[in-house]
């Protein structure tokens, strides 16, 4: 539940990625891989992409590049996903 919890809420996240910077992370790449796999439109992927800003302020920027190179290597053929996720810089 802490773990739906940290990801759902900016708040609790914040407050646990001190503490435990590894799970965190662990927990944003999970909750943005599957974001992604299960989106299918532009729409979806301007909506996770705006999450993934959100995320940087708390996270650090180094975090998002690595799960942004990630979905970019897991969804090469996407094309509106890959021009989303290069406008995040």
């Amino acid at each position: 539940m802490l773990q739906k919890a940290a990801v759902s809420n900016r708040n609790y996240y914040k407050e646990i990625k001190i503490d435990y910077p590894d799970e965190v992370k662990s927990l944003f790449e999970k909750f943005f891989t599957d974001k992604f796999a299960g989106a299918s439109s532009r729409s979806h992927y301007v909506d996770c992409c705006r999450l993934m800003r959100a995320y940087k302020k708390a996270c650090g920027g180094e975090v998002i590049r690595e799960l942004r190179d990630k979905m970019l290597a897991l969804y090469p053929r996407k094309r509106a996903l890959v021009e989303e996720l290069n406008n995040l810089d």
